[in-house]
C-alpha cells in the first residue's frame, strides 16, 4: 500500500531539458533582487529553494533550485503540478515526502544521508530535489515511477 505522500505527488513529471533549465535559470539570475527574494522559500525541515514559474515562454514548466548550506544546489524542471503552486505548497509537499521517506527507512529525517559522488558527500533529505525525494520513496515502496518528459513532449513510462 502506498503512503498518502506518494499518492499525492506521484503525478509530478520531471522535464528533461537542459535548454529549458538554462533558459529559466538565466531569467531567474537576471530578475530583480526583489523577484529573486520572492522566489526563495523553505524551512529547515523541508530544505531551502528557489521556485521559479514566471515565464511566458515556458508556461507549463516550473524550476526548482534546492540549495544547501554548503553552497551547492540542484536544479530541476517540472511540469506544472499543484505542489509547485507556491513556496508554501512546495514546503508542504517536501515535508510530506521527507517524512514518509524517513519513516520507510526507519530513521529520523536528520539521520538519513544519501551518498552523492558528484558532490563528494552525503546529502540530507532536505538537500535533494523534490523529484529525487519522490523517486527514493517510490523505490522504498517497491513502486515503479518513471515519469519524465523531454522537451519534445514525449512521456516515458508512467505510473505503475
Amino acid at each position: 500500500m502506498s503512503t498518502p505522500a506518494f499518492d499525492a505527488y506521484r503525478q509530478i513529471v520531471v522535464v528533461n531539458s537542459d535548454r529549458v533549465a538554462l533558459e529559466l535559470g538565466m531569467k531567474l539570475r537576471d530578475a530583480s533582487e526583489e523577484s529573486r527574494r520572492e522566489a526563495f522559500s523553505g524551512r529547515r525541515e523541508a530544505g531551502f529553494f528557489y521556485l521559479y514559474r514566471r515565464d511566458d515562454m515556458h508556461t507549463d514548466s516550473v524550476m526548482e533550485v534546492v540549495v544547501s548550506t554548503d553552497g551547492d544546489a540542484i536544479t530541476s524542471v517540472y511540469k506544472n503540478h499543484r505542489a509547485f503552486a507556491s513556496g508554501g505548497a512546495l514546503i508542504e509537499a517536501r515535508m510530506a515526502l521527507i517524512k514518509a521517506l524517513a519513516e520507510k527507512i526507519g530513521l529520523p529525517p536528520e539521520s538519513v544521508g544519501i551518498d552523492d559522488s558528484v558532490r563528494g558527500r552525503a546529502l540530507h533529505l532536505q538537500e535533494l530535489s523534490t523529484g529525487q525525494l519522490l523517486d527514493l520513496l517510490a523505490e522504498k515502496e517497491g513502486k515503479t515511477l518513471v515519469r519524465t518528459d523531454s522537451y519534445a513532449g514525449n512521456v516515458v513510462g508512467g505510473p505503475d
